[in-house]
């Protein structure tokens, strides 16, 4: 029975040769310089957790599988922001609003709290007190560890919890309908819209955006590409409906007098520039697009874009292979037909932005793990003569980082690291009659 990851990947490759824009993807996830580099990094660093820190307030973390486009260079954006900021807060009332809302609940707060604390209190005890597991439990002598909670409490189904969910809906009504709380709801109540701007969920979303400017800063300077061919990557993959934009666009004019301009905008398309709804200006915009389709399958398969592009390979050219191949255990990515023996194909997604010596150490266990599947595949009598690791390396960084490390010494097989800019190449020697 195929695992979900040989499924997806099948699908896959079956679509590209059903559609051409799935065929092209693949094909320029090797060829293409600057696509290569973007959608070849490990998954974890071009989609890694972000922070995102409001000011004056706490710090978020979020994952977001996100692209990002920006209408200028990321610094001249960032910069444009602060600004707005700047004159927003010269012009607003809002930080007023915000504290006199967040005044109303606080008091809230200081009404309810209490009685809120020992009733739920009370309902506790009541749980413990119907429970002689649980009596026994609280009553011993020693600390009480999550172990023991455990034993006495299993998955507990057998704890009688009757009547505590109806007491805890009975409380929390009777505690909003006491005299002080309704003075401080009806309080609420009377200018609800202050909520808007205690929340503030457009503000909060600019706060996400800026932690994802921040991230695709880093990116195109340490991938050293330049902007102009980041965006172009990427609006290619939104014209090919590969990236969706699916969150609002935010759009900012700077030039526009007292509190500057500030829009969201949501659209499917995103190929032309936007101006300013107010002067008529070209605006600042920064914007994320998300995976879709074939483009989403491919960076979510185990192997991500460099085994569904690999795959692709053979297929195109209508070589046999196995993938995902279970041995003793041991899964296998890839395992080619040639003669009478089979070629065994390891790919890595390793990290990229990481210094040289843990970049050298990933190189080292990959050579190491290709060894073992080696081993392991002609333990269960399959006859391997050749095995190649491919990875996520460009063809001159996997030549520096080579230098450093020695030829296997333990093989059975000659074996190989290989970089993906090479693996076309490569295949047209190795596979040549099926070319």
């Amino acid at each position: 029975m195929n695992s979900p990851n040989q499924t997806a990947a099948q699908q896959l490759w079956l679509r590209a040769r059903k559609d051409r824009k799935t065929a092209r993807l693949l094909e320029q996830a090797l060829l293409d310089p600057t696509l290569s580099r973007i959608l070849l990094l490990h998954r974890e660093e071009l989609f890694p957790r972000l922070v995102a820190r409001v000011e004056n307030g706490p710090a978020f973390f979020f994952g977001s599988s996100a692209f990002v486009l920006t209408s200028d260079d990321v610094d001249g954006v960032a910069r444009s922001i602060k600004k707005l900021d700047k004159k927003s807060s010269a012009y607003s009332c809002q930080i007023a609003r915000r504290e006199n809302t967040a005044d109303a609940v606080r008091n809230l707060d200081e009404v309810t709290r209490q009685t809120l604390i020992d009733n739920i209190a009370l309902e506790i005890l009541r749980v413990v007190q119907r429970n002689p597991a649980l009596c026994a439990l609280v009553t011993q002598s020693e600390a009480i560890l999550y172990a023991d909670l455990k034993r006495a409490v299993g998955d507990y189904s057998q704890l009688k919890l009757d009547g505590f969910n109806t007491a805890l809906l009975n409380l929390f009504q009777r505690v909003l309908s006491g005299n002080r709380s309704k003075e401080v709801l009806h309080q609420l109540a009377l200018e609800v819209d202050t909520f808007k701007d205690f929340l503030d969920v457009d503000r909060f979303r600019v706060f996400l955006l800026e932690a994802s400017l921040s991230h695709y800063r880093q990116l195109v300077r340490t991938l050293r590409i330049r902007e102009r061919l980041w965006k172009k990557a990427i609006l290619d993959l939104h014209f090919d409906c590969l990236l969706e934009h699916s969150g609002p666009l935010y759009l900012w004019c700077i030039r526009c007098p007292e509190s500057g301009v500030l829009a969201s905008v949501r659209s499917t398309q995103l190929l032309k520039p936007f101006r300013c709804p107010r002067c008529g200006g070209k605006a600042w915009s920064a914007t994320t697009l998300f995976p879709s389709g074939s483009l989403n399958v491919a960076l979510r398969l185990r192997d991500g874009m460099l085994g569904a592009a690999i795959g692709w390979q053979f297929c195109k050219r209508r070589v046999p292979f196995q993938h995902s191949v279970n041995v003793g255990g041991t899964e296998l990515d890839f395992l080619v037909d040639r003669s009478d023996d089979k070629v065994l194909i390891e790919c890595k997604m390793n990290h990229q932005l990481k210094g040289n010596e843990q970049m050298l150490s990933a190189l080292r266990g990959n050579l190491q793990q290709l060894d073992a599947h080696v081993r392991a595949a002609q333990a269960q009598g399959i006859a391997i003569s050749l095995a190649v690791c491919v990875v996520n390396h460009s063809r001159n960084r996997l030549a520096q980082l080579q230098r450093s490390i020695g030829p296997s010494s333990t093989s059975t097989v000659p074996t190989r690291l290989l970089s993906y800019q090479d693996l076309r190449s490569w295949m047209g020697k190795v596979f040549i009659g099926h070319n």
